[in-house]
């Protein structure tokens, strides 16, 4: 029997004390005794007993006005009360005692063997009372602590959302009849985003796009519909006709049938790009065009573009001049010396000029004046 169970026996008759707190210690339970309701209430303030056995004519403060006062009390409302009465309760005491707060009665004389047995069934409700309030504790302090991390995670997420540079939307994605995406709701903006379109989160939040930039192509809702259906991230590059300008877009599904997205304006950057694939066409077309022969390298000596004039005078194919092969149109006898002459001008970033001799496949020799010069990208490589 646990030891640790306490018990606080309240009789005013000396002799029915003695005798119940000598067989409860005897069974292994550590035992308070009073003898009045005033001395009652002390020792079960100071030392919360797990149960009271209380009689109910008591000199004083009586068992029902000890009951009343530890029940109304929030230290002591949880100590288990049985009433212990030395004579048949009748049914209006009865009434009294649990309106008072009781949780068990049992009426003396009651032999030994039954009052531990009923002790005993007590004090197991009571430990498993005190096992469940245990859990019960002990739950709360984890649904606390992950409720508070949950909202650190949830502040440091407002915090990030709301100072990043890039545009972040959170949309719920919205299906046909059919299953299929047709349309997609704004659940959150953050500041980037409507500085970068333009639209205001407060007259946006909870409309759908087709409402907001009715003119939004079609790729964009059936791309966003698979990753919030599909929960599989994606990153696209496309242009808007709404607002006229090229996004390149992050989106990935935090929840079945929600989709975020995080967005860059790459307007710049892509007109740059074609402004310079331009460049390059009109380059290559003045090199395609030049009467005499070009070959141009990387910095490994791998050829990466000849023009026409230059395959007539090697009698080379574009395919046989690619990599390394652009150097077997050079004279044997002059191979080395070249090869030599342009690697030092390609570690030094400076020009060349050599007169050497191309030979083609039938062995004819043409004499060349050969003029270089290293080309260096924005970054100065």
């Amino acid at each position: 029997m646990p030891a640790t169970n306490s018990i606080l026996i309240t009789d005013d008759e000396p002799l029915i004390l003695t005798a119940i707190s000598r067989l409860l210690r005897e069974a292994g339970y550590a035992v308070l005794e009073a003898q009045s309701g005033e001395e009652a209430l002390e020792l079960a303030k100071a030392h919360l007993p797990d149960l009271i056995l209380l009689d109910i004519v008591l000199p004083g403060i009586d068992g029902l006005q000890v009951c009343e006062k530890l029940k109304s009390d929030r230290r002591t409302a949880g100590i288990y009360i049985c009433f212990l009465s030395g004579k048949r309760i009748r049914s209006v005491e009865r009434s009294e005692g649990l309106e008072a707060g009781a949780d068990d009665y049992i009426t003396s004389p009651i032999e030994n063997r039954e009052l531990l047995a009923r002790v005993r069934a007590m004090l197991r409700l009571i430990n498993a009372e005190k096992a469940l309030r245990l859990q019960r504790d002990e739950l709360e302090s984890i649904v606390q602590k992950r409720t508070e991390k949950l909202r650190e995670s949830e502040k440091h997420y407002r915090a990030l959302i709301s100072e990043m540079e890039n545009g972040f939307a959170l949309h719920e994605i919205i299906c046909d009849a059919d299953g299929n995406p047709c349309d997609y709701r704004f659940l959150e903006v953050n500041g980037a985003f409507e500085k970068m379109t333009g639209l205001e989160g407060s007259e946006i939040i909870g409309k759908s796009v087709k409402e907001v930039l009715p003119n939004t192509e079609p790729y964009w809702i059936e791309t966003y519909g698979k990753v919030a259906l599909c929960g599989k991230p994606v990153r696209l590059e496309a242009f808007s006709t709404e607002f006229g300008e090229y996004f390149e877009a992050l989106a990935y599904s935090p929840k079945s049938g929600l989709f975020a997205a995080v967005f860059t304006n790459v307007t710049d950057r892509i007109l740059a790009h074609k402004e310079l694939q331009k460049s390059e066409e009109r380059y290559k077309n003045l090199l395609s065009l030049s009467p005499g022969g070009i070959c141009q390298t990387d910095v490994n000596g791998d050829c990466t573009y000849v023009n026409d004039r230059w395959l007539q005078m090697s009698g080379m194919t574009m395919e046989e001049a690619a990599g390394k092969g652009w150097a077997q149109a050079i004279h044997p006898e002059d191979r080395e010396a070249v090869r030599r002459s342009w690697y030092e001008m390609a570690e030094t970033k400076g020009s060349w000029e050599q007169e050497y001799r191309i030979q083609n496949k039938e062995k004819e020799v043409t004499w060349v004046y050969g003029l270089a010069t290293s080309m260096q990208d924005a970054r100065g490589k």
